[in-house]
């Protein structure tokens, strides 16, 4: 009879420090939890990684889509090809006299569709001085004087004249009516070193000067 009751002792305590331990783990790993709480945005993205809950991770993402939507934009606009419509400007310049001359022109079909590399690569003897599907300006300096309509007012025989160029040398082109002695002497002096022109249109003017 003793033996029972001492054994059921034993097994009471046995079993009260059981449920002590268990407690104390129990109550031990819940305080754990408390110290250290999860944070709800990461339960959600542990539980869904393709959704984006937190505010500044949706403006972060959406200001990076607008970044490359913008820079796919900037490359796309900045590649201009020439066009049909394109208009061709061509440049002589020539060095000798210093003027320059322009003819505009369509451009041609090998030249159609293609982009600034492309252009420069074609005609790498040209300087290219602007490029859009609006208009291209080439331009090529050449040492020499311009063959088209150069002139020199001058004197011949005391009266107001003028000369064109022919290989180098002045060429009688016409003689005015006015008289060198019924202009200024700072003008006399002028005619007598000669006048460049470049042009029939200043070649008019001037002749009209000197002659009104």
């Amino acid at each position: 009879m003793w033996k029972n009751k001492k054994w059921f002792l034993i097994s009471g305590v046995l079993a009260g420090m059981i449920g002590i331990i268990g407690g104390y783990q129990y109550i031990s790993r819940y305080y754990d939890q408390e110290k250290t709480p999860i944070d709800p945005i990461e339960q959600v993205e542990q539980s869904n990684p393709n959704t984006l809950s937190h505010p500044y991770k949706e403006k972060e993402f959406l200001e990076d889509e607008i970044e490359q939507e913008e820079s796919q934009e900037v490359v796309t606009r900045d590649v201009e090809k020439i066009l049909p419509s394109t208009k061709f400007i061509y440049q002589y310049y020539y060095a000798l006299d210093q003027t320059l001359e322009e003819e505009e022109m369509d451009p041609p079909y090998y030249l159609l569709d293609i982009t600034r590399e492309e252009l420069q690569e074609k005609l790498s003897d040209w300087e290219l001085q602007s490029f859009s599907d609006k208009k291209v300006i080439l331009r090529k300096v050449i040492q020499e004087k311009s063959p088209h309509h150069y002139y020199l007012v001058g004197v011949y025989d005391g009266y107001l004249a003028v000369f064109y160029d022919i290989d180098g040398e002045w060429v009688l082109r016409e003689i005015t009516s006015t008289p060198l002695s019924a202009l200024s002497f700072q003008e006399q002096k002028k005619l007598q070193e000669g006048i460049g022109v470049h042009g029939e249109e200043e070649l008019i003017r001037i002749l009209e000067d000197y002659t009104s």
